[in-house]
């Protein structure tokens, strides 16, 4: 449901970017790699009253930035290049793609968690046995969340 056929995620920015200089950089969407590629997941596995343990272990994990490149000032250098070359500045957007793939991945991370048992206690059977509603009837719940600890071993880049 998340991944598409590729096995990619792919989220969509909404941000506007920024100009500097007669360039504007603008970001189009990030891209996660791996999603599909666990070997372990063991999470929210209890280790205090108020933390829990999450480890994972992914063959690859990785992320691919897509951004865009457009010429605005017409004063600038970098336009003047173009418009001696005849392209006009507003029209050209050039794209640019950084990767970064991670291999043999291990992620060890600990959370401090304040719950409010009261609000736990009061919530209905019939809210947490829909399971379309299950993740934010528990996350209602919570108080604050801390990360205590975060290990990240990388086998290869």
């Amino acid at each position: 449901l998340v991944l598409d056929d590729n096995n990619l995620l792919t989220i969509p920015i909404e941000a506007k970017g920024f100009e500097a200089g007669g360039i504007k950089l603008s970001f189009e969407d990030v891209t996660v790699i791996g999603l599909d590629s666990f070997t372990m997941f063991d999470v929210l596995e209890a280790s205090g009253l108020n933390s829990v343990n999450n480890s994972v272990k992914l063959h690859r994990l990785g992320m691919t930035l897509t951004m865009g490149v457009v010429a605005k000032d017409e004063s600038s250098e970098q336009a003047q290049m173009l418009l001696e070359r005849g392209f006009d500045t507003d029209e050209i957007m050039e794209t640019i793609t950084v990767s970064l793939i991670l291999k043999d991945v291990e992620l060890d991370v600990s959370l401090l968690m304040a719950i409010d048992q009261d609000l736990m206690g009061e919530l209905k059977l019939g809210s947490i046995s829909n399971t379309n509603h299950i993740f934010s009837c528990l996350l209602s719940t919570i108080h604050s969340i801390g990360l205590s600890q975060f290990v990240m071993d990388i086998g290869d880049i």
